[in-house]
């Protein structure tokens, strides 16, 4: 099989089979040879919430493996963020599959499960699918270690996980959850807080969602945690990042100016706490170095000049970048005379253009010419360096991956 068409069975919907999906999925991970994923030996941690948790799950998955402990990572996201690359929704130790190894694996995977298909008479939805496939090669690169992110799906996780026992959460953490009517919905929790869960980290929380949460935990059985801002001493702030320290640990630097990334942080240090709790041999030395270099969604390209990328992908992301620029703008730590942004309203961000700071909208040079985009100033090469080229300014480039992909491919800062 070729990769495009791998790519292609792993992404292609199908109808909701009459069969309960939670028996579904029973069924097929006991033919792929999958139900490791649910015993005591192999504990599954589930990071969700906002896209913003994407930070937190690296950087777990960085101490995990720099510990000598074999985690692999699930990305569950739409289809639309893998259309460049499927293979980056399955993390391993020691990085990505190669695209040989990736096609192999669906190759087999694919023998499997449409041999049972034929049998029942349908086909499994690719949300299905994909959960399926992804324990199938966490099982066989034989990781010890699972780790869920479904903090980058804009539809909440397949239904039929909470009562399913695969994927089973040990430990659960929650970010960006700050009201009921933000997503996402506290509908989402009963996947991640259940009977057998042992810990649970919960980050941002209103009053109202605390309530919930505890209730939740409380019924289970579950400890819940919550990072601890009284803790939390800021030594330093500078255009790098914050260096900090927390709960008398030792000190900490997270190279990011996000309030939200350094929120998923201090609650990544709580479910380190909880995880050793639990028998895992995690060293300070390691937690520091991993937070140190782990990567953010706002995160500073270039000093001279001064250029910083920040990740956004959706409404809610826009909302906290705004308040991130806000505050570093106000700290006199930036002044952007140009904010590029892409993919959003660009009404957003109308509310920086000053006489100082000035927004453009930078599309791709793909788009055809009779769209709107094709009106905007359009990302290239030339664009880029004639830009960061012009004297005494600073930049923010603001938009998905593919889009900051594009901009430090432009230019090598």
């Amino acid at each position: 099989m070729i990769y495009s068409h791998a790519s292609r069975y792993l992404s292609n919907q199908a109808p909701v089979p009459g069969e309960k999906l939670s028996d579904l999925l029973t069924r097929f991970s006991k033919l792929l040879g999958i139900t490791a994923l649910s015993s005591d030996s192999s504990p599954n941690i589930l990071i969700t919430g906002d896209s913003s948790g994407f930070s937190a799950s690296i950087l777990l998955q960085s101490v995990l493996v720099r510990s000598s402990i074999s985690a692999g990572l699930f990305f569950n996201a739409d289809d639309s963020v893998w259309s460049n690359d499927i293979r980056k929704m399955i993390r391993l130790p020691n990085g990505y599959l190669s695209k040989e190894s990736f096609c192999s694996y669906v190759d087999q995977f694919r023998a499997i499960v449409e041999s049972e298909e034929s049998v029942a008479g349908y086909t499994l939805p690719a949300s299905v699918r994909r959960v399926l496939f992804a324990g199938f090669v966490l099982v066989r690169e034989h990781c010890s270690v699972f780790i869920l992110d479904d903090s980058g799906a804009t539809r909440s996780f397949p239904d039929f996980l909470p009562s399913s026992d695969l994927f089973f959460p040990s430990f659960s953490l929650l970010t960006g959850i700050t009201s009921s009517e933000q997503r996402p919905s506290p509908a989402f929790l009963p996947r991640a807080i259940r009977k057998g869960t042992k810990e649970v980290v919960s980050n941002l929380l209103s009053q109202a969602v605390y309530q919930h949460v505890s209730g939740l935990c409380a019924a289970a059985g579950c400890r819940l945690l919550l990072p601890a801002k009284t803790q939390y001493e800021r030594l330093s702030l500078t255009c790098q990042g914050i260096r900090f320290n927390y709960r008398g640990t030792g000190t900490y630097r997270i190279g990011t100016l996000s309030a939200s990334e350094l929120q998923n942080a201090l609650a990544v240090l709580e479910l380190i706490g909880a995880l050793r709790r639990h028998s895992f041999s995690i060293s300070q030395e390691i937690v520091s170095e991993c937070l140190s270099a782990s990567p953010s969604c706002f995160s500073l390209l270039s000093l001279h000049p001064t250029v910083y990328s920040a990740y956004v992908r959706t409404v809610c992301d826009a909302d906290i970048l705004i308040k991130t620029l806000e505050s570093i703008i106000s700290a006199e730590l930036l002044e952007p005379s140009v904010i590029m942004c892409t993919d959003l309203p660009p009404e957003i961000f109308l509310r920086f253009h000053t006489p100082r700071i000035q927004v453009d909208i930078v599309s791709f040079p793909t788009y055809p010419d009779n769209t709107t985009l094709s009106r905007q100033k359009k990302l290239d090469a030339s664009f880029v360096r004639s830009l960061v080229a012009e004297p005494n300014r600073s930049f923010v480039f603001v938009g998905d991956f593919r889009f900051l992909d594009r901009v430090e491919q432009s230019f090598h800062f």
